[in-house]
């Protein structure tokens, strides 16, 4: 299937897969603990965002930096993880308040409902050994995950701004650029 795209728009590609993802999903359910675990472990995946994913993040600020991108669309699998802490760390860079930042990151609470994405989601994966409680937290955004990359930012780099600047190579200068790019203008 061929996606069809609007002239000038920049695809980039980034494999972004924190390390222990498969082993806790499609590991047998008695390893995984049940829902407790399940929402831990999705804060262990927010983590590995910063913890072992920061290069490949660098590398789509990068990319998009070296574009003449005025628009853009990060997506994933669900829109939610991946997606949610790129756009939270775009976010950051443009300046946006934290609590907007997590209301914003939770919108995704309104459009993917993960009760309904549950018949999708075992047809398209190994995971007939979870039952629904299990599952449903792999499925949801909460504050919590999004928080624990931030609090990898911060016991790794010092802060968010530090993550920006040393982790991510966006200094100052790079988000203006950003801004100028991808704020409102008057």
């Amino acid at each position: 299937m061929r996606l069809w795209l609007p002239d000038g728009v920049v695809v980039v590609g980034a494999d972004i897969t924190p390390g222990s993802h498969g082993s806790a999903i499609y590991a047998d359910s008695t390893s995984l603990g049940g829902a407790e675990a399940m929402f831990q472990f999705m804060c262990d995946i927010n983590r590995e965002f910063v913890e072992s994913q920061t290069d490949t993040y660098r590398d789509i600020f990068a990319q998009l930096l070296a574009s003449d991108a005025e628009r853009m669309l990060f997506h994933c699998s669900a829109g939610k993880d991946r997606t949610g802490f790129a756009v939270a760390v775009l976010q950051m860079a443009l300046g946006v308040a934290p609590q907007d930042i997590d209301a914003d990151y939770l919108l995704s609470r309104n459009y993917y409902l993960p009760a309904e994405q549950l018949p999708r989601v075992r047809k398209k994966y190994p995971v007939d050994h979870l039952s629904d409680a299990q599952l449903l937290p792999m499925m949801q955004a909460e504050r919590d995950y999004l928080h624990s990359a931030i609090e990898a930012m911060d016991r790794l780099y010092g802060d968010r701004n530090s993550y920006l600047r040393d982790g991510l190579g966006l200094g100052e200068q790079e988000r203006r650029e950003l801004r100028r790019r991808f704020m409102l203008r008057e």
